[in-house]
């Protein structure tokens, strides 16, 4: 009994103990920790305005709350897809503004620049800024106290200061942009879509309007689907219509057959003209001849790659309402894969290991396959890049910064995010083809 007794005084006397530490800890961790928690609360609810740290982001809450959701949004795309993620493609951060046919203009090196004229139109003596690509928007926070917002919308490139708002000259052309309202992943979209307005230049669509002169047929047709999917093919209304040439040359000068069925689909979508269509078919007939009659066939991107160029012609001539009648069967290429916009018939794919270099490939076969895995860059902005491209000049890319030049990197690239966009319009059900 004595014994017993003992034992329970014992019991009592370290559940006292312990409770009193329980307590005393959690009185700790909530003084010590509450900012912790405060943070926890923002990230749950998505709401800054009685939490924020800087003198900026009390002013510009709203914008602050944007790139909140849209680094949740990014997140939770990686989580769920689960893509390679590539870390060595930006240097420093930037923003490109100039949608479709308006001036060019860049945020860099804490400056405004108009990339046409190469000179700076406003410097700035930054205490803070911060970019947020998916409302096309940079907020500055400058020495002097001065609240700077440079954003893009249907009107033109806005320059606010203070309470002062103005257009800046030369790019207050209207435009409707899509806003991909009440879809899933509105902010990565937006983001992509940013960046294929911005490679649009003069009514035409370039890979990137850095590095590359002249309009890829290849590229143009995949930002093509896109302008369909977002109502602006106006904006290469001018271009489409003034077309002559069947091929665009651009690989070394090599008329690649997949410029066919690429071409018909962009006349399908914008502009009239006929005779372009009918140069095109003639063109057809005429490779068809040297082939023995069954299929198209001949160089793209320095390899014969028939099976995608027959897909693209057939996806190209029922775009414009006519027949396909060529015959693939018992052929195949590590091109095909890319063809998601076009069902072959087929199921026994290989997976190809496309380079990082060139995101496109890889999103295009995995968009298809539903398999394997593709590329992302690390940042928030740009999701697009190209690296390592046999025909473009890095020389260009000087203008950004020397690092794209030394690594041959063009950072945004239109096929790159198009074939992104696409995919999630797809994913999401938003896709018109």
């Amino acid at each position: 009994k004595s014994f017993i007794e003992k034992k329970y005084k014992y019991i009592k006397y370290l559940i006292i103990f312990i409770s009193l530490f329980i307590c005393l800890f959690i009185s700790f961790n909530y003084i010590s920790n509450n900012i912790i928690i405060v943070n926890k609360s923002i990230k749950s609810n998505i709401e800054i305005t009685n939490y924020v740290h800087s003198s900026l982001e009390k002013k510009f809450s709203y914008e602050c709350l944007k790139l909140i959701e849209y680094q949740q949004e990014y997140n939770n795309f990686i989580n769920k897809y689960n893509p390679q993620i590539i870390n060595n493609i930006n240097k420093k951060d930037f923003y490109l503004f100039g949608f479709g046919n308006r001036k060019k203009i860049a945020f860099i090196n804490s400056s405004i620049l108009d990339i046409d004229a190469n000179n700076y139109i406003y410097r700035f003596n930054i205490k803070d800024y911060k970019i947020i690509p998916n409302i096309y928007t940079v907020i500055i926070e400058d020495v002097e106290g001065n609240y700077i917002k440079i954003y893009e919308d249907n009107m033109g490139i806005h320059y606010q200061k203070n309470n002062h708002d103005e257009i800046i000259a030369g790019t207050d052309i209207k435009m409707n942009l899509y806003d991909f309202n009440n879809q899933e992943y509105s902010n990565i979209k937006k983001v992509l879509y940013s960046e294929i307005l911005f490679n649009i230049k003069n009514s035409t669509i370039y890979p990137n309007i850095f590095v590359y002169d002249s309009p890829w047929y290849r590229d143009a047709a995949l930002v093509s689907m896109v302008l369909k999917n977002t109502n602006n093919t106006d904006l290469i209304n001018e271009w489409v219509n003034n077309i002559t040439e069947v091929y665009d040359k651009q690989n070394s000068g090599i008329e690649e057959i997949d410029n066919l069925g690429e071409l018909l689909y962009i006349l399908s979508t914008s502009g009239n003209n006929k005779k372009m269509i009918l140069k095109i078919e003639k063109e057809a007939n005429n490779i068809l001849n040297k082939n023995g009659g069954k299929y198209l066939s001949g160089m793209t991107d320095f390899k014969v790659r028939p099976v995608y160029q027959n897909l693209w012609y057939k996806f190209g001539i029922l775009s414009i309402g006519k027949d396909y009648t060529f015959n693939i069967k018992d052929i195949n290429d590590d091109y095909e894969n890319l063809t998601w916009w076009i069902s072959d018939n087929e199921d026994d794919y290989i997976i190809y290991n496309y380079d990082y270099r060139y995101p496109y490939l890889k999103m295009a076969q995995y968009h298809k396959l539903k398999k394997d895995y593709f590329y992302v860059n690390n940042k928030l902005y740009p999701l697009s890049w190209e690296k390592d491209a046999s025909e473009a000049n890095y020389n260009n890319m000087s203008i950004l910064d020397d690092y794209y030049v030394k690594n041959k990197i063009s950072p945004t690239h239109s096929w790159a995010a198009s074939e992104l966009l696409l995919f999630l319009l797809d994913e999401t059900d938003n896709l018109v083809l």
